[in-house]
């Protein structure tokens, strides 16, 4: 596993012609009282250099700044912390940032997302960058990392699940982070809440039954390092599986 910023200009082409590169997206917004605003960076990075060891692969600098936390999924507008890109900006830096990397020779791309928001806007410039005719010849794979976790398996690890909607700062970050970055971790600030967010709704004002005053959407203080480790073990195998099916030369 290499990381793209410790090469030298004569290693570029080469190592990404040869190499799967691995981008993670992140966002800076707040994660409750108990996380630090860099969570979607920091596990979508720990993610993206654990998968990339597995196969040798690329890992880009993280792309850190992110798209506007809303109220259904990150907290939105009512807390200090979060900071954002607008839509039409953001779809422009993703596309000349995945562009880049195809100029400089990167053949097989897998995007990492950690920042529900993000999802969108990155689809958008992928498919400019396909419809320009772009990828031809390139194989490309974007995923948040939850989208390879089903239900039942989070039942199994937490005993409780309402939908990722509700997960932001919540559970399945919290436990990851423990696992990931304990020390990043305020255990005796982790708090429980009984408001969960409607999924796709959007409202303004948001009703008060709707929103939680800590910044989380749902319960933490049943979370384990060893409820961490289970996710972070089901992730990992499913996107190195991923990896290897859509990847190969």
């Amino acid at each position: 596993m290499k990381f793209y910023g410790d090469l030298t200009w004569k290693q570029v082409t080469q190592s990404l012609d040869h190499r799967i590169l691995f981008i993670p997206c992140g966002s800076l917004e707040q994660h409750g009282p108990h996380l630090p605003l860099n969570v979607d960076t920091v596990i979508t990075e720990e993610i993206a250099k654990r998968i990339a060891s597995t196969c040798g692969g690329i890992v880009a600098p993280a792309i850190n700044y992110g798209a506007r936390s809303l109220p259904g999924s990150g907290g939105g507008y009512g807390f200090p912390g979060n900071i954002h890109i607008r839509g039409e900006l953001l779809i422009e830096i993703y596309y000349d940032i995945i562009h880049s990397f195809l100029k400089n020779g990167a053949r097989r791309l897998v995007i990492i997302n950690g920042h529900w928001e993000n999802y969108s806007f990155l689809i958008e410039a992928i498919e400019k960058l396909r419809e320009e005719n772009k990828l031809e010849g390139k194989k490309l794979c974007s995923l948040s990392w939850w989208d390879v976790v089903n239900w039942e398996e989070m039942i199994g690890i937490f005993g409780e699940f309402f939908g990722w909607h509700t997960e932001h700062a919540g559970q399945a970050e919290t436990a990851l982070m423990m696992y990931y970055h304990s020390e990043k971790v305020l255990l005796n600030e982790r708090v429980d809440t009984d408001h969960i967010h409607p999924e796709n709704i959007y409202s303004y004002p948001i009703p008060e039954d709707w929103s939680s005053e800590n910044g989380n959407l749902c319960n933490t203080t049943h979370v384990t390092y060893q409820m961490g480790e289970q996710l972070a073990k089901v992730i990992e195998a499913r996107l190195n599986e991923l990896v290897e099916k859509l990847m190969k030369e």
